[in-house]
């Protein structure tokens, strides 16, 4: 079975690859065009993908799709299965929090033990987020984008080879998980 694993809910994106659930090659990205210099990549290694886990996010809207529409025209040329995992799940370790900025005063959060959800990812007001951090008392915590001030977390982007090791909160779907809807932003009209 070769696995490929693809994370791509912040701006640091990452590829890894996998073959009878042994690692054998990772490779991170930056934007559309880097993946698909590092999906050549992973290419040049098998002969084929068996599998392909997305990571569904919370994250960039766009990276997200792009990510999901990636691993469905994988799904059409080599008539692999796909998989869907949080994104929060691609850190080291089992027990940690997390928290990126989710715009317009909110962020998102999550707690994850014995490397499974128990809390999240939910959207918190930035006010909230303070006190939800602070009550992690000895829990490592990532941030995948700056917190506020006096927040401390290690900045991190989540990995696509820790994804490949979270099989137990694999789904059958690699559709975003979106914790609002996008903003859209009207054009102004014009008066005169």
């Amino acid at each position: 079975m070769i696995e490929l694993a693809l994370e791509n809910s912040t701006e640091e994106g990452s590829l890894a690859l996998a073959v009878e659930t042994e690692p054998l090659w990772t490779a991170t990205f930056r934007g559309a065009g880097q993946l698909a210099l590092a999906l050549a990549g992973a290419r040049k290694r098998v002969p084929r993908f068996d599998r392909v886990v997305v990571g569904t996010g919370p994250g960039s809207y766009s990276g997200l799709r792009i990510a999901a529409a990636t691993a469905i025209g994988l799904e059409a040329a080599f008539g692999c299965e796909l998989a869907g995992c949080l994104s929060i799940l691609g850190f080291a370790g089992q027990d940690y929090a997390i928290a990126g900025n989710a715009r317009r005063g909110t962020f998102f959060f999550a707690r994850v033990r014995e490397g499974q959800v128990v809390d999240g990812p939910r959207l918190v007001p930035t006010e909230t987020l303070a006190g939800l951090w602070t009550a992690q008392h000895g829990v490592p915590g990532f941030a995948v984008t700056p917190l506020p001030e006096g927040l401390n977390a290690e900045r991190r982007a989540p990995s696509a080879r820790y994804l490949l090791s979270r099989r137990s909160a694999w789904t059958d779907s690699v559709e975003p998980r979106y914790l609002k809807e996008p903003h859209v932003t009207t054009p102004k009209t014009a008066t005169g």
